[in-house]
Formats: structure tokens, sequence, C-alpha cells
């Protein structure tokens, strides 16, 4: 399907306002969006591997999301980022489950939530303990696997700690493990960097 003297708004955070939707001209927005995978019975009666459940989080899939970041009036004048931004959640449904064959999929119900600041800064580091609880299992099952994304994403939770920000006490088992899995992975030359991270980790 061709689409001619169509205007794409590719930024994923453009509000469509009323210049968009009482144009005559035809427009198209792009927008990435994530999966919401529901997990069946299948992997609740025994111990799945992550790679297994990786693939379902992201295939055969129904529903997804996508936030839209914002800040309100009575928030700009707060100092930190966590107390400022807002956001704007949608989930949607597809009439036919994705990836499939290259055709165009319909969408069915679509849900818009707004979350306050707080519940924006706690969606928010839920996504980041998944990301690293399923960094820190596949590296324990797979002794072959790359370190490097581990490095990357114990790192920004730790450097954030730094900054000013908060570890969060159900992540520091998980930030015990990631630092074991780097310190018998790492290779000599990233071993400072090691080093740098377990001293933030101790203090």
């Amino acid at each position: 399907m061709v689409f001619r003297g169509v205007k794409i708004i590719i930024d994923p955070v453009t509000q469509i306002d009323d210049e968009y939707r009482c144009s005559a001209s035809q427009n198209i927005q792009i927008q990435a969006v994530q999966p919401i995978w529901n997990k069946d019975a299948r992997f609740s009666s025994c111990p799945v591997a992550e790679t297994i459940l990786q693939y379902y989080r992201c295939n055969e899939i129904t529903r997804f999301m996508y936030t839209r970041t914002f800040i309100r009036d009575e928030d700009r004048s707060a100092t930190l980022d966590i107390a400022k931004y807002s956001s704007e959640r949608y989930e949607f449904s597809t009439l036919l489950p994705l990836p499939n064959a290259a055709q165009w999929i319909s969408c069915g119900e679509s849900v818009k939530t707004v979350l306050s600041p707080l519940e924006n800064a706690v969606q928010m580091l839920d996504k980041t303990h998944r990301e690293l609880k399923a960094l820190v299992e596949t590296n324990e099952m797979d002794k072959e696997l790359n370190v490097t994304p581990l490095f990357g994403k114990t790192a920004g939770i730790l450097d954030a700690a730094v900054m000013g920000g908060n570890v969060v006490v159900e992540q520091i088992p998980l930030l015990e493990r990631a630092l074991i899995i780097m310190k018998e992975k790492a290779k000599s030359e990233a071993f400072p960097h090691f080093e740098h991270l377990r001293n933030i980790f101790m203090h």
C-alpha cells in the first residue's frame, strides 16, 4: 500500500492535537510499542529458561502499550525529575497476534491511563528490576554469554544512586548476584570498571 502526500509524525511523544485531528489531509503517526505478555498457566508449574520466556514476551502477543511523558503545570517547579514527570500510558489490543504475516492488522480495544510522577517512578523502577533480573538469570545459565549488557545495566543503577537516586531494597540481592557474575566473567581490561561498581555498591 502506498500513501501519497501523507505527513508522517515520527516523534513518539507527540501529542496529536486538533491540527492533525481536524485536518483534511492524511497523517500517519509511527509509534514504537512494548508488548504486554500475561504469563499463562504453561509456565507456572515448573521453572522455565529465561530464553524461552523471552521468546513469549515478544511473540504471539495481542496487547501492546506505549507511554508519552509530560510535565503538569503544577509540577514544573519540582527540583527532582522523579517528582516532575507524569506520563500517559496507552494500551491497545490487535485482532490477530503479532508478529504475523506482513499485513495490516486492525486494533481493537484501547485504554488510556494517566500516571502521576510517583506512579511513573514506580513503573520505571519495576521495569529496571525486571530487566536486571533477566540479565542476571541469563548470565547465570549461560557462562559464555557476553557480560557487557549486564555491566551496562548495573552501572546505570549504581551510578544513578551516586547522583542522588536510590537503590531499591528489592534490587540489592540482584545487584549482589550481578557483581558476582561480573567478577567471574570480566576480562582484565574491564576489571577496574568492576571494582568501581563494587565500591559504589559497598558504600
